[in-house]
């Protein structure tokens, strides 16, 4: 961790995508570049994808377990929230208001902007509904990141037995690290949100 940075802690979403097997990279590069302590919130779905991840995850269970409003809790204590992958089911419940697990329901309860980082294939991500959830969190001032070309486990797959044109996939976390680390600096510089 850099002993420079300001005492701050990221909520990090993961939903259930092939993308969330790389949480621990990013995990690294936030608590070293941005925050010196990191949550990680994962939807049910995500939690396969976690297996042997070498710190505390967050979920469902947690939520249901009794505690006072977890969610509340998690969305108040954050200083910077981010969705990493984030899937088209995920993108979809926070811009219709749905909280039906603990990761869409701190969604609702995080009082500024959500960082989004799309993790879908090619073909899921320019379908038209998603583009137009993308639209709505990108009104409510959300920052929803363009994917990178990745490669996907769903390339090269199709129903015809042919391949599909390259995926795309949540940006690298080096690429979500750098971008949070360059709003933090225009925070701190200006004093207030962009």
């Amino acid at each position: 961790m850099n002993d420079r940075l300001p005492r701050r802690r990221v909520l990090l979403g993961v939903c259930g995508s092939s993308s969330a097997t790389g949480v621990h990279g990013l995990v690294e590069l936030l608590r070293e570049h941005i925050a010196p302590q990191v949550i990680v919130v994962a939807t049910p779905a995500a939690v396969p994808f976690l297996t042997g991840f070498p710190g505390p995850v967050t979920g469902d269970a947690d939520w249901h377990s009794g505690q006072s409003p977890l969610h509340v809790e998690l969305a108040r204590s954050a200083d910077e929230f981010i969705v990493c992958p984030a899937t088209a089911n995920t993108l979809a419940k926070a811009a219709l208001g749905l909280a039906d697990t603990l990761l869409t329901a701190c969604i609702l309860a995080y009082p500024a902007p959500v960082w989004f980082a799309p993790a879908t294939n090619r073909a899921m991500w320019s379908n038209p509904v998603v583009q137009q959830h993308v639209a709505v969190l990108a009104a409510r001032q959300h920052r929803v990141l363009e994917p990178a070309p990745n490669p996907s486990l769903t390339d090269g797959v199709n129903r015809q037995g042919g391949g599909n044109p390259a995926g795309v996939a949540c940006a690298w976390p080096d690429v979500v690290a750098a971008l949070l680390r360059h709003y933090i600096d225009d925070l701190d510089e200006k004093g207030h949100p962009e």
